[in-house]
């Protein structure tokens, strides 16, 4: 089903305790006049169910608005490749993404009041305009798994790497480009998502054997699939775009997040920061970075269920306690985990040099960083079912085991090294 706005000002409203049932709504098309909009409203205990919702595209210059104060609404996978307007208003508000929230640089975000913003896959988003991104006063709970009153089907996202694209920019870079194919991809999601799975798993294995004491949900071996209250560690992704000021950095107009929150009660999630949009605040630094401002007396940073964080290099600051905290500097004896609330905040460990006869470089390391990582996830995403891969170059080294194609056999062998 597809709900197609043409002229004026069309709304559809769910207030006073009333839910609206439109979960057979997959696509959401925009008014084509700029001075058109469609409306959909929710506040005073209202609710709209658009769980399947994985598309808001745009037929001209018109917008979609979708506004919720003291209210809920549940979309699908939402790729926001047209002009789409979300606002959250008041501390009773919810907004459940039930899959990736893919922002495109038209949209905007307003989260005020503590408003609730549930994510249960990827966030990212093309903007560089900090004005048009605004979550300072607002949560963001990368929650896994959230349950829907029906199942979203993954978003069609053909063009999507293109409609993402920042306003001025013309190229994504070959990491950003593969990254976001990677996601888009119907033929890779499943090894993808094996992979993700297995990616977790490692990580929870890897803080035991650092010697961290773990809570029983993250013995991934104890989650039982069919268990609705232990459903599996889940790995998430959240790209960050803060200009990195230090102490002192903006907690405004900055990309800033409110709160973050990770995980949930009965559900362990491991969700790795990540770069690979340039939002324009790099800098001389040559990477973007976390403000996790605080709204209140609510601190920045909540873990739940033994969950995990991994800051991947990104530098993270937040209030806790009134106190602006950077996170990175809390790992003085060479941990690659700490404590943190219920949970856990893992950076990944320090590596020397490497790449000369005494220090060789692991055998997935694709991107020659000294470490098995994302970027080198991104390298076999780029090479993917490769076929025809030969000495030296093997498929600009995607073909790990040398079989001459890209393929499971080689994530296998990725997995193996994963973060080390």
């Amino acid at each position: 089903m597809i709900i197609t706005a043409l002229r004026n000002v069309q709304k559809i409203r769910a207030g006073l305790n009333a839910h609206i049932d439109l979960s057979e709504v997959d696509t959401i098309t925009a008014p084509y006049r700029g001075e058109d909009r469609l409306d959909i409203l929710i506040d005073t205990g209202g609710s709209i169910d658009l769980s399947s919702l994985n598309e808001i595209a745009s037929a001209g210059s018109g917008r979609v608005l979708i506004a919720a104060n003291q209210g809920t609404v549940s979309l699908g996978s939402v790729y926001a490749s047209g002009y789409l307007d979300l606002v959250l208003t008041d501390q009773e508000t919810h907004v459940d993404v039930m899959q990736n929230l893919l922002y495109g640089a038209s949209s905007t975000i307003n989260g005020t009041g503590f408003a609730m913003l549930a994510i249960g896959g990827n966030y990212t988003f093309a903007h560089t305009d900090e004005t048009k991104i605004k979550l300072e006063n607002a949560r963001v709970h990368m929650s896994g798994s959230l349950t829907p009153s029906s199942t979203a089907a993954p978003a069609p996202l053909a063009g999507m790497v293109q409609g993402l694209m920042p306003a001025g920019k013309s190229t994504f870079s070959t990491t950003e480009r593969t990254y976001y194919e990677m996601l888009a991809t119907d033929e890779f999601a499943s090894i993808a998502d094996d992979f993700l799975e297995l990616a977790g798993s490692i990580r929870s294995h890897q803080l035991a054997s650092a010697g961290v004491t773990q809570p029983a949900p993250m013995a991934s071996s104890d989650l039982l699939p069919d268990d609705p209250n232990n459903p599996g560690v889940e790995l998430q992704y959240f790209e960050v775009g803060c200009l990195d000021g230090g102490l002192e950095g903006a907690l405004t107009n900055n990309f800033a997040i409110g709160q973050m929150i990770v995980g949930q009660a009965n559900q362990v999630t491991v969700c790795y920061l990540t770069d690979l949009v340039d939002n324009g605040n790099r800098g001389t630094a040559g990477k973007e970075c976390l403000y996790l401002a605080g709204v209140g007396d609510a601190d920045g940073l909540r873990i739940l269920g033994g969950s995990t964080l991994v800051v991947n290099g990104i530098n993270v600051y937040a209030k806790m306690g009134g106190e602006l905290v950077h996170i990175n500097s809390l790992f003085t004896g060479g941990e690659i985990a700490i404590p943190w609330d219920q949970g856990y905040i893992s950076i990944d460990p320090v590596f020397g040099a490497c790449g000369d006869v005494n220090h060789p470089y692991a055998a997935s390391d694709i991107s020659l960083d000294c470490q098995v990582n994302l970027d080198d996830y991104a390298g076999i995403c780029a090479q993917w079912l490769g076929a025809d891969c030969y000495s030296p170059d093997w498929c600009d080294g995607a073909d790990l085991n040398h079989d001459g194609v890209v393929d499971g056999l080689d994530l296998t062998l990725m997995s193996d090294s994963w973060l080390q």
